[in-house]
């Protein structure tokens, strides 16, 4: 007495997920995961001041399939960790490759999920990775989703520490997006705070909006941290920024994510390439 409906698109996406989760790790092997770089630029200089890493794959099978097709299936399957330092790995080797050939490095930042932190060696892992590529100290920046710090602040603390220690600066991300703590800013040497777009997008018009965030700009500096607003999408959201003592922007107004050749050369553009 049951009655089943065929639906495509649900026969689609399960194909689709049965599809990334046998490849996942042929993928990894054959190099099917790429680097990509979204540029920041410094709104005190008007240059690009760095850049955040974002995975993409391109299947064979499948063309470019979407962060948000694989990203939720690898945090819960727990490939996440594997992709993760895989996407640390290769951006210690783009700066390593730029340093070798004379190119003037900027920062890059990678994102570390919240499942790195259940592997007992993380912050070991990454420390040796950074040296065995010999990478200068702050060149590289470890993006944390703003939820990580409410799971474990003194264990989180202790890596923040550490990484602080070894030359590699630490950053919230997202901040604004969730239920924002003071108190995180508090404990936490963080050296970056990225604001997510939803938090400024109509702070033009909002008056309370525009308060609290010139506020938290102001309360930033204050602390010594760098701060990022990211998901700027049209001039008059960097306008607003510029009023707000924003340091840099990120979001597809400047540039959308491109491969790293496509950044390597954009820096060569900018004149990036050091005296010897």
């Amino acid at each position: 007495n049951t009655v089943y409906v065929f639906d495509k698109t649900l026969y689609q996406e399960a194909q689709l997920r049965y599809y990334i989760e046998t490849h996942m790790h042929e993928a990894l092997a054959s190099e099917e995961y790429q680097l990509y770089l979204q540029p920041r630029m410094n709104l005190h200089t008007g240059h690009i001041d760095g850049a955040e890493a974002l995975v993409r794959w391109k299947s064979p099978d499948q063309g470019f399939l979407s962060p948000g097709e694989f990203i939720p299936l690898f945090e819960k399957n727990r490939f996440i960790v594997k992709l993760d330092q895989f996407m640390f790995t290769s951006v210690c080797g783009l700066l390593r490759q730029w340093l070798d050939a004379g190119i003037e490095p900027r920062p890059l930042s990678v994102n570390v999920s919240q499942m790195q932190f259940h592997t007992p060696d993380f912050v070991e892992r990454y420390i040796g990775i950074k040296s065995q590529y010999a990478i200068p100290d702050g060149l590289l920046e470890l993006e944390f989703t703003e939820s990580i710090f409410f799971d474990n602040v003194a264990l989180l603390s202790s890596a923040v520490h550490e990484f602080r220690r070894a030359g590699i600066k630490c950053s919230i991300d997202d901040f604004g997006a969730g239920y924002s703590s003071l108190n995180v800013l508090k404990a936490l040497p963080v050296s970056v705070l990225k604001l997510d777009g939803m938090f400024f997008r109509t702070a033009k018009d909002d008056e309370q909006a525009n308060i609290v965030i010139r506020n938290i700009m102001r309360m930033a500096g204050e602390l010594k941290m760098a701060t990022v607003a990211e998901g700027v999408e049209t001039p008059e959201q960097v306008a607003f920024l510029e009023t707000t003592g924003c340091d840099i922007i990120q979001g597809y107004v400047f540039a959308r994510p491109m491969p790293a050749a496509e950044f390597t050369a954009l820096l060569a553009g900018e004149g990036g390439h050091a005296e010897r």
